[in-house]
């Protein structure tokens, strides 16, 4: 199984007296780097910042020169996002606020939706939200959209199974979402009709994310 570590954001920070003088003078950003754990760093001073450049380029060869920062008048803000299984996840720093000899940083982090496309119907697994959808095309979602509350574990892969069959006028479209390293399970774990059905639709691979999105074994066969 492929392990990603990914390193979203290095911030160079000039800081002054007040929160104004606040500014970004260099932004690091990348992927497989050398820190495995979700965390925040504020570096004040160069040994700190010598200790994190070699951690965080532990694994390559050769280490990036170590940049020259000026610790009396510039700090450095790393946030990384850790060490996951798949691709698709993504952090963002959104405020930076510099009060009273604090620095004050707000993250957002988030995770990926991606599911299946068939008949122009989707089955979205949707990791935010922690829940598996079926819906129509996005041009008629309100015609079309049954959910269920689905927990999901961030580092392990899964497995999707989407199905649509059109029988008496009607259009039955499952779905099944379940650990990869399991047995599939029996029963489907989402289903809805629609009485109006999309007859045909090219199948497709769905994703709702600011970076990549890893799909593996894909396969698409005829129904029975």
């Amino acid at each position: 199984m492929k392990r990603i570590t990914i390193l979203p954001l290095l911030l160079l920070l000039a800081t002054q007296a007040h929160a104004a003088d606040i500014d970004i003078k260099q932004r690091w950003t990348g992927s497989n780097g050398g820190i495995a754990t979700a965390s925040e760093q504020v570096i004040h001073h160069q040994a700190a910042w010598k200790k994190l450049w070699k951690e965080l380029h532990s694994n390559s060869s050769p280490t990036p020169k170590l940049p020259k920062i000026d610790f009396e008048k510039q700090t450095v803000l790393a946030v990384f996002l850790g060490q996951k299984n798949s691709g698709g996840y993504a952090i963002k720093i959104t405020a930076i606020n510099y009060t009273d000899n604090q620095i004050e940083v707000k993250v957002k982090r988030s995770s990926p939706d991606m599911g299946l496309i068939s008949h122009r119907y989707y089955l979205d697994f949707m990791t935010k939200k922690k829940r598996l959808q079926i819906r129509t095309w996005p041009a008629e979602l309100e015609r079309l959209k049954v959910e269920i509350p689905f927990t999901w574990n961030p580092e392990i892969w899964y497995t999707m199974i989407m199905q649509v069959e059109i029988k008496s006028g009607k259009a039955m479209i499952k779905g099944k979402v379940w650990p990869r390293d399991e047995k599939e399970p029996k029963d489907w774990t989402i289903t809805a009709e629609d009485p109006n059905p999309n007859t045909h639709g090219s199948p497709g691979l769905y994703g709702d994310s600011p970076t990549t999105i890893f799909f593996d074994n894909v396969k698409v066969t005829q129904n029975n």
